[in-house]
């Protein structure tokens, strides 16, 4: 049997990043559903996004 959830997908430009962490905060630590973070960046770009994501958000993150 299939297990059925909700997914909160977000996209951002590099540019975003302050309305992406406003949107994080607000969302309950309890959340029960995925949510998938997309943010476009330069290829060259080292990404920090994991770390900074987990700074504004009470978001549980998976360990895999």
């Amino acid at each position: 049997r299939m297990m059925m959830r909700d997914i909160v997908a977000i996209g951002a430009s590099a540019g975003g990043l302050d309305a992406l962490y406003a949107l994080l905060r607000r969302l309950p630590a309890g959340l029960p559903a995925v949510v998938l973070v997309v943010v476009r960046r330069s290829m060259e770009a080292v990404s920090q996004l994991p770390a900074l994501l987990q700074r504004v958000s009470q978001l549980q993150r998976d360990p895999a």
